[in-house]
């Protein structure tokens, strides 16, 4: 051994490392590096820098599972008690873990705004949608409607099926005519009825008249 090269980075003056620990992820996201035993090495606040987490990992148990080897995101309160997502990315070279905290309102704002957003159009289209639907389910029943309408009046005039009529070219038109055909078929055979009935009536008050003037 004829000599040993040292080397030393200060983390808080300006280098790559204390860099990322000043960027930011949108409005009050950060970075922060840490050892796989729980120390900070980069992080924004300058007071946790060669600090041990311990502290903290009682209220934060997204760093006790990055401690225990966990990689990726998950949401989790953060040292302060808010909503935060964290993800982390071990560095194996190193045996550090590059992380980052983001609060969860921060993160979900643009799907609360695509959710607020959604409901609005949603609404939207309910008041327009609404009474277009209305419409036209009126519009496919009003023939209903006027056959209902046709059939009562004709209940309380049943002559009115001998007048002539307009039918819908629908299954309604064809029901009313139907409606209309069964009625003066009725009528027909109402007045058959009645004429038959007079016919023996007249024949049998005949046949009475003249016993009675044999008899006499």
């Amino acid at each position: 051994l004829v000599m040993v090269l040292i080397g030393s980075i200060e983390l808080e003056k300006d280098n790559f490392i204390a860099s990322l620990g000043k960027a930011h992820i949108g409005k009050s996201g950060y970075f922060f590096i840490m050892t796989s035993d729980g120390m900070f090495v980069s992080h924004p606040d300058a007071r946790r820098i060669l600090k041990p987490a311990g502290p903290l990992l009682a209220g934060n148990p997204a760093l006790v599972r990055a401690m225990e080897g966990f990689e990726g995101t998950i949401e989790s309160p953060d040292s302060l008690g808010a909503d935060s997502l964290f993800s982390f990315r071990r560095l194996y070279s190193t045996s550090w873990i590059l992380a980052s905290s983001v609060p969860a309102r921060e993160a979900f704002v643009t799907i609360d705004r695509a959710e607020r957003r959604s409901l609005l159009l949603v609404l939207l289209l309910a008041l327009c949608v609404g009474p277009l639907v209305r419409w036209v389910i009126d519009r496919q029943l009003r023939p209903l409607d006027q056959l209902a309408r046709r059939i009562d009046a004709v209940r309380q005039r049943p002559s009115l099926v001998m007048l002539p009529a307009v039918y819908a070219a629908t299954e309604f038109g064809q029901l009313g005519r139907a409606f209309d055909e069964l009625m003066r078929e009725r009528l027909l055979s109402d007045s058959r009825y009645h004429r038959s009935a007079d016919e023996c009536r007249v024949a049998t008050d005949s046949k009475h008249e003249s016993f009675f003037i044999f008899q006499g």
